[in-house]
């Protein structure tokens, strides 16, 4: 347990990480900055207590954020559940990195750009799949999204098959990383060109069957606005 004394205004990115022992901490009123990994590798982080007087930073339901751009810095589930707050309004898929384990995500009621479809937390600004709970066995995709994020299925261990729907216009990086019971994925025939990021398949040590419709695919190195035609061999790199 640590409590930050009042007077403290920044916290840097090294002080608290891979701390696997702390379990609470209390910042004051005072502190104006905190880096987005500060809590980075704190896996049995269980509290964190922010003074009602800051004006930065607020904490709810074990969520951890930046009140001037709504951004999560820190997620820790609840009784197996991830709950976002009505006012966050950025999420990044690196808050769901540290080997958390939860089973449902809810997002409180008034919030402007994030709700829940299909037990996945959706993106309604971009049409994205952001991310499903990672203890979940079958999923259905939801007919209006047209990406799935960045590590939106990583190490959800229990899902053996999947089905891509038309809709779907990109996958982002690392989207099944270490589903080791996925056994097949089946795309949807559709249009539109498929782009795919890099290492879709990465840790899938139980895929065998790959069915791609007729759709045409498109990869892309990751962070790279450039596409080209690409092949099976591509789509299991990393793999």
């Amino acid at each position: 347990e640590v409590i930050i004394s009042n007077g403290v205004r920044f916290i840097s990115f090294d002080v608290f990480q891979d701390c696997p022992k702390l379990g609470k901490v209390e910042i004051p009123k005072s502190v104006c900055y905190m880096s987005g990994d500060v809590f980075s590798g704190c896996t049995n982080l269980y509290d964190i207590i922010i003074d009602k007087e800051n004006k930065d930073y607020s904490s709810k339901n074990g969520v951890l954020y930046d009140k001037g751009d709504g951004e999560i810095l820190r997620l820790q589930p609840k009784n197996g559940s991830v709950v976002i707050p009505a006012d966050v309004e950025v999420i990044d898929e690196a808050v769901f990195e540290d080997n958390i384990v939860f089973s449902k995500i809810i997002v409180e009621q008034g919030n402007k750009r994030y709700s829940v479809r299909n037990g996945m937390l959706y993106d309604d600004k971009t049409d994205t799949i952001v991310r499903s709970p990672n203890t979940v066995e079958q999923v259905t995709l939801p007919s209006t999204a047209k990406i799935i994020g960045n590590r939106a299925f990583a190490r959800c261990r229990n899902i053996s098959s999947i089905v891509i729907p038309q809709s779907i216009k990109r996958m982002g990086v690392h989207v099944f990383y270490e589903c080791e019971a996925l056994e097949r994925v089946v795309f949807e025939d559709g249009a539109d060109d498929m782009v795919f990021d890099d290492c879709i398949f990465s840790g899938c040590s139980r895929l065998r069957t790959l069915e791609l419709g007729n759709r045409n695919l498109l990869g892309t190195d990751y962070d790279s606005s450039s596409t080209y035609k690409t092949s099976m061999e591509y789509l299991f790199k990393g793999w």
